[in-house]
């Protein structure tokens, strides 16, 4: 088998086809991520996952699934519990920031252990962005707060909680989502805010800069790289993220 390539890959359905695993043999990715698609039950879950993880040997295959809470959960009930948005936690911290840090914390510690026990191991969670009023609704109650530091806040304690139990946690969408205003999976956002505004929605993630793994948001910012969306644009990768934020990631 080769070595293993950086890549993270979906897969057609409930189990692996054929060329899906001949596909794997020859390429050797670092994971994969499962979508609603690709559950039905929890045992046929766990046994797509023992699957996929079969194939490697020289390292742990890292298995991610988008499971925040909310509307943003490919497991669901009655297979696992249903967990609130993360715009709940922010309406707690804003009476009470001691039990909404704590709520945060221990929803992660329970969506960490019912994830691993199905051998998932990586959690695209949590939402970093900020809850302005330009934001788009697909981002909407993801975001805990509309305040830089109650969102850092909370992010740091539902990653934490994800750590604690062996679990990754992955912070998203780095550098900032809110102040797009049009759903990304639909049309490119194209942000033209100065970057003295910007620096409001990098804080967050400035706060949570020591965690291991984070997903870019797929916009263009005019004040950093007008001709590159963030994903590909290594101005905004090295500048901000590497630079501003200081993530440094595994």
């Amino acid at each position: 088998m080769t070595s293993r390539q950086a890549a993270i890959y979906g897969l057609s359905g409930l189990e692996l086809t054929a060329e899906e695993a001949d596909y794997i043999n020859k390429t050797n990715p670092l994971g994969f991520i499962l979508f609603s698609r690709n559950i039905e039950t929890l045992e046929q879950v766990s046994n797509l996952v023992s699957h996929l993880k079969s194939f490697a040997t020289d390292s742990e295959t890292l298995i991610l699934i988008d499971q925040e809470g909310g509307r943003v959960a490919r497991l669901r009930s009655p297979l696992v519990r249903d967990y609130p948005p993360a715009e709940i936690y922010g309406n707690i911290y804003d009476t009470d920031p001691e039990n909404a840090l704590r709520a945060a914390y221990l929803g992660a510690v329970l969506m960490a252990k019912e994830l691993l026990g199905l051998g998932i191991n990586v959690d695209c969670t949590p939402c970093l962005d900020l809850s302005l009023h330009q934001t788009s609704v697909v981002i909407g109650n993801r975001a805990f707060s509309a305040h830089p530091e109650v969102v850092g806040a909370l992010g740091k304690a539902v990653a934490q909680g994800f750590l604690d139990e062996g679990a990754l946690p992955v912070i998203k969408h780095i550098p900032g989502h809110g102040h797009a205003a049009v759903d990304s999976h639909e049309v490119l956002p194209v942000v033209d805010v100065a970057l003295d505004v910007l620096v409001e929605d990098f804080a967050p993630f400035r706060h949570c800069n020591t965690l291991p793994l984070a997903m870019t948001g797929h916009l263009i910012f005019n004040a950093i790289d007008a001709e590159n969306v963030s994903t590909q644009s290594s101005t905004l990768i090295e500048k901000i993220i590497r630079g501003h934020i200081g993530l440094t990631g595994c």
